[in-house]
């Protein structure tokens, strides 16, 4: 119990020590001031970064702007160019359309009334031959001479 009381009276002298009548509570040696300094640093550091960052977040904001103008003046000429080429294949896709009707059609044909077609046209480049013939050389088939005749 000694020990206890000898201690209490340690700690009221030393803090009667240290608080004087000329500067009240103010203590030297406290460190309260300190850190309260190095608060205020701290805040001032804290503040510079932001200002970085955003000083930085603005340069990037521009950046990507001008990036964006760049890539959609480049792109101009190639979507007229793309516009261009879709109406290229609209027209060929109705061209095939319409060879492919017209082929369809052709395809109604019976094949006996092509070979019959195919027969006249050899008769006829037959003929057509003789008469040549008669004309340039005078000698001919006796049937020519006949159907010339006949004229």
């Amino acid at each position: 119990m000694k020990f206890f009381i000898f201690f209490t009276i340690l700690i009221t002298i030393s803090k009667a020590i240290s608080d004087s009548l000329l500067t009240g509570t103010y203590d030297p040696n406290s460190t309260v001031l300190i850190n309260e300094r190095r608060d205020i640093k701290e805040i001032d550091v804290l503040r510079q970064i932001i200002n970085q960052e955003t000083l930085i977040r603005l340069g990037v904001v521009k950046d990507v702007k001008s990036l964006m103008e760049d890539v959609k003046r480049r792109m101009e000429p190639i979507e007229t160019m793309v516009s261009s080429l879709e109406q290229t294949v609209e027209t060929l896709k109705y061209q095939v359309n319409t060879i492919t009707q017209e082929n369809n059609r052709n395809a109604f044909i019976p094949q006996g009334r092509l070979q019959e077609w195919d027969q006249m046209i050899k008769t006829m480049n037959e003929n057509i031959t003789d008469i040549y013939e008669y004309l340039t050389t005078g000698k001919g088939d006796p049937k020519t001479e006949e159907r010339s005749s006949g004229l």
